[in-house]
């Protein structure tokens, strides 16, 4: 590999890592960028993220039903995230759920369940 090659991943690295909690509509994140200008690795290691951190128990937290966070995901297109990068995870959400359910450290519930308020989640209703 030459040597621009083999700086490709740390590159990639750093954009993941300083892009992944813009918003897409620009809006209270780090350096406010907004739609496209947010790398594409940014945009999609946001799903996942958003996704991990939803659907794991944390110590301020329970773990949130697939489906919720299902429902989350949607509602944050065009705000958070990137629109087609929720279309996309739709389109996928069953493997979402064996992926999460092979790695989880607990049981990963796939029915809505009752979970507290969280101020920095949109609102969903039902």
């Amino acid at each position: 590999m030459d040597s621009v090659g083999s700086h490709r991943p740390k590159i990639q690295s750093r954009k993941i890592t300083y892009t992944h909690h813009e918003h897409w509509d620009g809006k209270d994140y780090p350096q406010g960028l907004k739609g496209n200008q947010i790398p594409i690795t940014g945009r999609l290691m946001a799903i996942a993220d958003v996704y991990d951190a939803l659907i794991s128990k944390r110590i301020y937290k329970e773990a949130f039903s697939h489906q919720r966070v299902v429902e989350i995901v949607s509602t944050s297109a065009g705000n958070h995230l990137d629109p087609d990068m929720v279309e996309a995870f739709l389109q996928i959400e069953d493997k979402m759920l064996k992926v999460a359910a092979k790695y989880s450290d607990g049981e990963i519930e796939s029915a809505p369940g009752s979970y507290p308020a969280m101020p920095f989640l949109p609102a969903v209703h039902s």
